[in-house]
């Protein structure tokens, strides 16, 4: 498929932002594979469920770390994760980029109402876009190719950018430590309960 920059529909969507966050997400796939234990009773449904939480948990907390000023999250509430690149509402699926199934088109009413309030600027003719990342694996579960999608009401793919496989490399997020300082406590006195009536003898 002929591969078209998603920043010629909306300035947001550049390139090395694009590949920040196919990492975090290639970064969970990767990790989620190790914990797979057939024996257990893991099976490809169960890893698909670990690994999505976990690309959520690496896009939730990248948003406090340097680097991903343009991160945040539109809506994340059970099973409804939806992120933005600056204004632009994105969803990670895994499915065939070139043959996405119909489940990744789904959206809900925040998604709706975010993408009728982009501003365009100075791109004519942008259209009305879904945009969704589309993650590939192989039977095993590796993640083989990730690529950026833009679909219209028809369901035909007018943007199709695929990371390039030289930049998909799993990384660690540097989060920061917003804890707050400890508060000393006095010791707790220590002894035998007795009973209050005898206590009044």
């Amino acid at each position: 498929m002929r591969q078209i920059l998603p920043a010629s529909f909306h300035s947001d969507l550049t390139e090395d932002r694009i590949t920040k966050i196919g990492n975090l997400i290639i970064t969970a796939y990767h990790e989620s594979l190790e914990f797979f234990n057939e024996d257990k009773g893991d099976d490809r449904w169960t890893h698909g469920c670990r690994r999505y939480k976990w690309a959520c948990k690496n896009i939730r907390e990248a948003i406090e770390a340097d680097g991903y000023g343009f991160l945040s999250l539109l809506e994340d509430t059970g099973n409804k994760f939806i992120f933005l690149i600056g204004e632009v509402p994105i969803k990670f699926k895994c499915t065939n980029p070139e043959d996405p199934n119909e489940n990744v088109l789904k959206q809900s009413r925040s998604e709706m109402q975010q993408l009728s309030l982009l501003d365009y600027g100075d791109i004519k003719h942008p259209g009305q876009l879904v945009w969704r990342m589309a993650v590939e694996d192989d039977f095993d579960g590796n993640p083989i190719r990730l690529a950026l999608l833009g679909i219209d009401e028809s369901k035909t793919t007018r943007c199709y950018w695929e990371l390039p496989k030289d930049k998909l490399v799993p990384q660690i997020v540097p989060i920061h430590d917003n804890k707050a300082d400890g508060v000393e406590i006095a010791p707790a006195k220590v002894g035998l309960r007795t009973n209050e009536k005898e206590q009044e003898k």
